[in-house]
């Protein structure tokens, strides 16, 4: 249901074909299972994304999906090493992926990865808010700046990403996509040390 949301969202269209399917290559799944590559099933030929701490986990998938289904990516995070090392995978799949180092706390860095954006990719259809953080800490262990530093990625960044997004897609004129990342633990908890989170 979320993937047909964000399909209505972005008004893309499945692509019509082979439903033949290929063997996953990577990861640690040994499901037996195969898949149709991402390109059977939805086109984003022509989009331009925005992947908050798209250098590893979570970020990379979505920037790597992103990319083989055709869009140009722009993965943003605050670590250098990994985000450079991420950029031969997605140029595997698409001819415009960049990497921009970006703290989402910081007006200034946020504003720039979004001009940089539009000088790479010539605008911005999607932003993915997926950047977080969290103190695996039980909560008296919890200092105030611990907490304050969680607000500061996980709230505060997404809302600066999602303005200077949406200032960009209103300057357009073609309207796009926000999506923002959340986790289980904003309905219940999960594990102990998460509280901050």
């Amino acid at each position: 249901r979320r993937l047909s949301l964000v399909i209505k969202c972005l008004g893309l269209r499945g692509i019509p074909g082979s439903r033949e399917a290929l063997p996953l290559e990577k990861g640690p799944m040994t499901s037996p299972k195969t898949f149709p590559p991402i390109s059977q099933l939805v086109s984003l030929e022509g989009k331009r994304a925005v992947v908050t701490g798209g250098a590893r986990g979570l970020g990379f998938a979505i920037a790597g999906r992103f990319a083989e289904a055709g869009a140009g990516v722009v993965i943003a995070d605050t670590n250098q090493e990994k985000g450079a090392a991420a950029l031969p995978e997605l140029d595997a799949f698409s001819r415009r992926a960049a990497f921009v180092h970006c703290d989402v706390t910081s007006e200034a860095d946020v504003a720039a990865l979004f001009k940089e954006t539009v000088a790479v990719l010539g605008g911005v259809d999607i932003l993915v808010n997926n950047a977080g953080i969290f103190p695996f800490k039980l909560t008296p262990d919890v200092s105030g700046a611990d907490f304050m530093n969680v607000m500061d990625v996980n709230l505060k960044g997404a809302f600066l990403c999602a303005r200077e997004a949406a200032r960009q897609m209103a300057g357009q004129g073609t309207g796009g996509c926000i999506i923002n990342i959340c986790s289980i633990d904003s309905l219940h908890p999960s594990n102990q040390g998460l509280a901050a989170y």
